[in-house]
C-alpha cells in the first residue's frame, strides 16, 4: 500500500495578514539527505500543496522550507 505524504500551507504577511499570491515556496533537503530541491507557487489564496509521496525524491529526513515574494520585506 502506497503512503501519501502531503505538505500544505499558506503564506501571508505577519502584520497585515494579507495572503501572498504567487509566492515561491522552496523545499530543500538539509545536508546529508539525498532528496530533491522542489519549488512551487502559491495559488490565488496564498496556499500551496506539495505531494511528497515519492520516497526516492523525498526520503525521510530534515528539510528547509522557505517562502519568497517580491512584496515581502
Amino acid at each position: 500500500m502506497a503512503i501519501t505524504r502531503t505538505l500544505r500551507g499558506k503564506v501571508y504577511d505577519k502584520t497585515s495578514t494579507a495572503r501572498y499570491v504567487d509566492a515561491t515556496i522552496k523545499l530543500e533537503p538539509v545536508k546529508g539527505v539525498n532528496g530533491e530541491t522542489t519549488f512551487i507557487e502559491t495559488d490565488r489564496n496564498g496556499e500551496f500543496e506539495m505531494d511528497l509521496s515519492d520516497e526516492k525524491k523525498f526520503p525521510e529526513g530534515d528539510y528547509t522550507l522557505s517562502a519568497y515574494h517580491d512584496d515581502a520585506v
